[in-house]
């Protein structure tokens, strides 16, 4: 009898964008250490497509209080387009898994999914 092999897949971000930011990949704030937008990705399991997510990316001098304000949210020190993907690169690494349903979940974690609250048809 063959054993089965599972693959795990890391998800990928197939494309940034940013609604404050005509080109979020080269834009730099005035105060690197004083910042505070919404990132928005979409990510897939390979490259031709995927999911909306959405993160919050501020400089620790903007993070509001109350414990909602702290979800879905990444802090850096310093802004750098560099030092955000390698944030967003270590995430999406803690989420590979067999299935896209997997990485949908495990996604959803650390970003705001675009599907968040509806109940997949796989659980049902």
């Amino acid at each position: 009898m063959a054993a089965l092999r599972f693959i795990m897949r890391k998800p990928v971000v197939i494309e940034y964008w940013c609604d404050d930011q005509e080109s979020i990949e080269s834009w730099v704030p005035e105060d690197t250490s004083d910042f505070n937008f919404y990132l928005n990705m979409m990510i897939g399991c390979d490259q031709h497509a995927g999911d909306n997510f959405t993160v919050h990316v501020v400089s620790p001098n903007n993070i509001e209080p109350g414990s909602e304000a702290k979800k879905y949210l990444i802090v850096l020190p310093v802004y750098s387009w560099e030092s955000l993907k390698n944030e967003i690169d270590s995430i999406l690494e803690k989420c590979a898994t067999i299935s896209w349903f997997g990485m949908q979940e495990e996604l959803s974690k650390h970003f705001h999914w675009e599907y968040e609250g509806m109940v997949p048809p796989y659980k049902t």
